[in-house]
């Protein structure tokens, strides 16, 4: 048995050499004083071997490993996205915006016609009146602008083009 410094002495490696080799898990971490000279040098000769022959050491094929596990999750997760949007799940972020902004500007135009179209309506009314005349008019407003728009598919919801 010796120690990191004896082991490296003698297999004719540096620390950082067998640090590496460690981290790699070419060589499997012993206590202090208890790594077999001979043990190592096998592993680091396997190892050498292993890279010269093209078949890659431990790391190498642990790392092959992980990235086709990731490839794989990459390709389920885009997978799930496109039966989702075949499903209709989810919708073109250029539609959504668009009829958001045929919803505002309608919107806009109801709201801002609500005073001209009431001036002459609710003159000379009491304020109950005028409020339930406003809010008859909102009511309104707000159930135009609920329905579907015309030329709309199904659910209300326009087409890509």
């Amino acid at each position: 048995m010796s120690t990191i410094s004896g082991v490296c002495k003698w297999c004719g490696i540096s620390r950082p050499t067998f640090y590496r080799a460690l981290n790699r898990g070419v060589l499997t971490t012993k206590p202090r004083g208890q790594y077999d000279v001979q043990e190592v040098a096998r592993a680091l000769i396997k190892n050498g071997q292993a890279a010269k022959g093209g078949h890659g050491d431990y790391a190498s094929k642990l790392a092959l490993s992980e990235a086709r596990a990731a490839l794989a999750r990459e390709q389920t997760a885009a997978l799930r996205m496109k039966n989702a949007v075949t499903r209709c799940e989810y919708a073109p972020l250029a539609v959504v915006q668009r009829q958001m902004e045929m919803v505002f500007a309608a919107f806009r135009g109801r709201i801002l016609s609500i005073p001209g179209k009431f001036a002459a309506v609710c003159e000379m009314r009491s304020r109950a009146e005028v409020e339930l005349v406003l809010r008859e008019e909102c009511c309104e407003a707000l159930e135009e602008l609920s329905q579907p728009y015309p030329g709309a598919g199904p659910g209300g919801y326009l087409k890509e083009r």
